[in-house]
């Protein structure tokens, strides 16, 4: 294994190991040897991984050094765990569990504001302001994945409507409830959540969609767009997470505007996401891939809703050819390569001032 750089590719749990290692095997035809483990592989005393690898085609598993580089993909993982495996490794990727009040108080601040709901963090005295101020507004847990925890409130005169996934209400309480805040806290759990404006979207085949922009690192270390896609949800559901059909974005969106307006959105996506992360590496990385989701409202403008910090990559094996879903996979591992070349050179230029 000596002979190739070794990239370890960190997973939540041991089930994924096997699966994970022979996806990113079909894609890797790079100098690198790929491994996966979990945090319960790591023996911190020997400095040492007892990790899974590929050898003529079959999943082995060996005892190994510390990789090189480290390429995380776990979802929830400590951070003062990741400090200490940077003392020993090169990880990318440090953060995939992103606070969706952090990254919006982070980008409020940038030139992406303009594209950005109306958003505060969830206090009960700011729920009955929020919902006079809006017809609907959305409750979202801070730290979620995959559209779990999120409430749709829509109110209907003194009548408060809450959907979970779908519109068809799961709750209807009067607002001038006096318990009405209480009933709304005890759904939360004592979580921390986001107050979010709902906005008028526009639909396609009486559908509510999503358009996820994936953005990566190539072997040059810069931020490109990988691809865009659109989830479409179920008819009557409004989370596009729990989605009946995937498109390619610039196929789905023809139905919806003129050649030259679909370019328009479409660089707009582009550019937005590369800008988004670029601001994101700076202030919460180092980063390597994300996902940004973005709706259209009924007027055509752009509101990017989250920013996802692991994306899902399954969502594109049903629409991409092998070809199209290598860059997927291969992009990280490219980059992996660059930072490996990046610490050679800065090795080399420190020798080289030492010596002279």
């Amino acid at each position: 294994m000596a002979t190739h750089t070794i990239v370890g590719i960190m997973v939540r749990r041991r089930e994924q190991q096997k699966s994970v290692l022979k996806t990113y095997s079909r894609y890797n035809n790079l100098n690198i040897r790929l491994a996966t483990f979990t945090k319960s592989d790591i023996d911190w005393k020997k400095n040492r991984i007892c990790a899974f690898y590929m050898k003529n085609n079959t999943v082995k598993n060996e005892i190994i050094p510390f990789p090189e580089i480290i390429y995380n993909r776990c979802y929830m993982f400590r951070e003062k765990r990741i400090h200490r495996i940077e003392k020993r490794s090169i990880v990318y990727n440090r953060t995939t569990r992103f606070n969706k009040w952090k990254i919006y108080r982070i980008l409020k601040q940038s030139m992406l504001k303009e594209y950005l709901p109306w958003t505060r963090l969830y206090k009960k005295k700011l729920l009955h302001k929020a919902i006079q101020k809006s017809n609907v507004i959305f409750l979202k847990p801070c730290i979620g994945h995959q559209g779990k925890g999120i409430y749709r409130l829509e109110r209907s005169n003194d009548v408060i409507k809450i959907s979970q996934d779908s519109l068809p209400p799961r709750y209807i309480w009067d607002l001038n409830d006096n318990g009405f805040s209480d009933k709304v806290n005890r759904l939360l759990k004592e979580e921390q959540y986001i107050l979010q404006n709902g906005i008028p979207l526009a639909q396609i085949n009486e559908r509510h969609f999503d358009l996820r922009v994936l953005v990566q690192k190539n072997m040059s270390g810069n931020w490109g767009v990988t691809n865009i896609v659109s989830r479409e949800a179920y008819l009557n559901y409004y989370n596009t997470s729990i989605f009946e059909r995937i498109h390619l974005a610039e196929s789905f969106l023809e139905s919806m505007f003129l050649a030259n307006e679909l370019n328009i959105v479409l660089d707009t996506l582009r550019s937005v996401s590369v800008k988004g992360a670029v601001i994101l590496d700076e202030k919460i990385g180092p980063l390597a891939e994300l996902s940004l989701d973005y709706s259209i409202d009924i007027v055509g403008k752009i509101w990017l809703i989250e920013v996802n910090g692991k994306p899902q990559k399954s969502i594109y094996n049903s629409i991409l050819s092998f070809q199209e879903r290598s860059a997927v996979y291969r992009n990280p591992l490219e980059y992996a390569l660059f930072l490996k070349n990046i610490t050679c050179w800065e090795n080399d230029e420190l020798d080289e001032s030492k010596n002279a």
